[in-house]
């Protein structure tokens, strides 16, 4: 994306791991020029269980954040090569936004309710839930509600 800088680095990830190094996918801000991680990962092999406890963990966890935030990223793809990204959409809480290269971020849609967020989530993602998967909202720390949302 234009304007856009992303890198892929082989470094520590914190003071204590100075045994081993992780690929760290870090991110440029344009506005302060610096550089931070966005996702790493390291040469380690990982099994089944290892991946069950970490999305187990996430999922449950009340001090982890999926557990209470709604967020979402879609790249946005040049039509005409359909190989450049020149944008994002996202959906941050019940804001949705998109950025068209590095131009200003347009707020698409403020969601005020849940059937608001959901329309959203249909016309911006593609993302079409069920009946129950929207009953499944209902009463979940991320639902949006006459009082906004609750977490």
């Amino acid at each position: 994306m234009p304007g856009s800088f992303v890198r892929l680095v082989h470094r520590h990830i914190a003071p204590n791991t100075t045994g081993h190094k992780a690929w760290v996918l870090e991110l440029k801000n344009t506005t302060t020029n610096k550089w931070s991680g966005g996702y790493c990962f390291t040469e380690f092999e990982w099994l089944p269980q290892d991946f069950e406890i970490i999305n187990y963990r996430t999922s449950k966890d009340p001090k982890s954040w999926f557990t209470y935030k709604l967020a979402l990223a879609r790249t946005l793809i040049d039509e005409e090569t359909r190989t450049k990204a020149i944008g994002m959409i996202t959906l941050t809480e019940r804001k949705v936004a998109r950025r068209i290269g590095t131009g200003e971020k347009e707020v698409l849609v403020e969601a005020k309710s849940e059937a608001e967020r959901v329309q959203a989530l249909r016309q911006w993602f593609g993302i079409v839930l069920t009946p129950e998967e929207e009953r499944g909202i209902r009463s979940m720390p991320s639902e949006i509600t006459g009082e906004g949302v609750n977490f």
